[in-house]
């Protein structure tokens, strides 16, 4: 409960601060708030969020999590499927997760995961994307699911923004998050988990 409260914090300031700035930029119905994706190539985002177990893809526990993410993304493509309903624009991105059970047991789960994102530009207020991603995890979970702490990092999900500044965007996600180390080592049921997350992404 100690770490949730400290990234709560961390994330509730930052997410305070953006808010005043997005207070001084334009007023919070301002209709010329936009998506503006022509003209963006990067972002920066932070989110954090609640994780709940799930024996979806086996394990013998349900494992559940309080997760804080950092990003860093690029737009990589120009927009594809112009005219029709899934015109949009890939992102790359690399995150950093930092994960913390809380029940049944306490654990880390810290993980570096490239991921790649579709994002819709139908909307010019409100983007929906999809995402999925692969990377290197480390965790003390430990046995009768785990076998070892690296372990690899599975994940996919949907969410959208929702614009709120000339560059600034809340997000909403459904993630699932999967743990496992592919074999390589016993025990191997893995860890599942479904996760929802908020934050707020900076654009530049």
């Amino acid at each position: 409960m100690g770490m949730f409260c400290v990234v709560w914090g961390s994330w509730a300031g930052m997410i305070g601060v953006a808010e005043a700035r997005v207070t001084e930029a334009a007023e919070p119905m301002d209709r010329s708030v936009k998506w503006e994706g022509p003209t963006w190539r990067n972002s920066l985002g932070v989110s954090g969020g609640a994780g709940f177990g799930s024996f979806i893809f086996g394990g013998q526990i349900k494992h559940d999590f309080w997760f804080f993410n950092a990003h860093y993304g690029r737009i990589v493509s120009d927009r594809i499927a112009d005219g029709s309903g899934w015109a949009g624009r890939w992102m790359f991105l690399g995150e950093v997760t930092v994960g913390r059970e809380f029940h049944p047991d306490r654990a880390w789960a810290i993980s570096l995961t490239p991921m790649a994102r579709y994002l819709f530009e139908s909307s010019e207020r409100w983007v929906p994307f999809v995402e999925a991603g692969f990377g290197l995890a480390w965790t003390d979970i430990g046995e009768p699911d785990l076998g070892g702490d690296q372990q690899f990092s599975t994940l996919g999900g949907a969410g959208w923004y929702w614009c709120v500044g000339s560059n600034m965007a809340y997000t909403f996600q459904y993630r699932f998050v999967h743990y496992s180390n592919a074999g390589l080592r016993a025990p191997n049921q893995g860890v599942n988990v479904h996760a929802g997350l908020m934050g707020l992404s900076y654009f530049f």
